[in-house]
């Protein structure tokens, strides 16, 4: 049974039945990458205030496979589908590339947008392989927008594949800043990545530690999390 998200607290399992067109956005992440947290919140955000005559419906990425039928069986022409944005696109994260192209080639007749990514395969055997089959997947759908977020990732769709593609920033600029509360501070705080995309050499972070902590505290942070706490909406 698939779940759809009309809004963060609201989840049904049948699609609404009204005359709104629909926009529905695949891929949306449940895992604890902070980043990816804060793409989908800017999404939603940039659909509701941009595009009001939609209604913005959200599918996790574990529900793609259940959703994508439903979806098909109900879709109108007026219907936009949408591809979460993020940093997934090419053969390093393989689950996310595989859910892309199975939305990308099932709603051939819909405009599709792939919303804000980073591109990246491989330059070896592996890598040409899973390009090879992104090509065939994305190249079945003519109404297919592809948009990068970085110059690099610009050039390499456009290079990569026959579809349209356009460049802007990334979606969660469009998020307002915020000041922050002012407060004593005090201490320093190390956000660094640990996982596959950690670029910082651990002897670099061990003497950043060892200088400022001969100064002040110190404090270790992540944009990933490693557990979730769990909260109840009121009822």
């Amino acid at each position: 049974m698939a779940n759809f998200y009309i809004n963060p607290n609201n989840v049904v399992h049948e699609l609404p039945k009204n005359n709104q067109p629909k926009f529905f956005m695949f891929g949306v992440p449940s895992y604890t990458n902070l980043g990816d947290q804060a793409i989908s919140l800017a999404e939603r955000k940039y659909i509701e205030a941009e595009f009001p005559e939609y209604q913005y419906i959200e599918i996790v990425e574990e529900d793609d496979d259940e959703a994508i039928p439903v979806v098909k069986k109900n879709l109108s022409s007026a219907d936009i589908i949408a591809f979460t944005g993020g940093g997934n696109m090419g053969n390093l994260y393989l689950d996310h590339e595989k859910a892309r192209r199975k939305v990308f080639s099932t709603f051939t007749d819909n405009l599709t947008i792939s919303f804000p990514q980073s591109i990246h395969f491989e330059d070896n055997e592996a890598g040409l392989y899973e390009r090879k089959l992104s090509q065939e997947a994305y190249q079945k759908n003519p109404n297919l927008v592809l948009v990068a977020r970085d110059a690099q990732s610009y050039h390499r769709m456009q290079t990569t594949f026959n579809n349209k593609v356009i460049f802007t920033p990334d979606m969660v600029l469009y998020m307002q800043s915020k000041k922050a509360p002012k407060s004593k501070r005090q201490g320093s705080l190390f956000v660094l990545r640990r996982d596959s995309e950690k670029v910082v050499k651990d002897k670099v972070i061990q003497n950043m530690k060892a200088l400022l902590r001969a100064y002040q505290p110190i404090e270790f942070t992540d944009t990933v999390l490693d557990t979730v706490k769990t909260i109840t909406p009121d009822t």
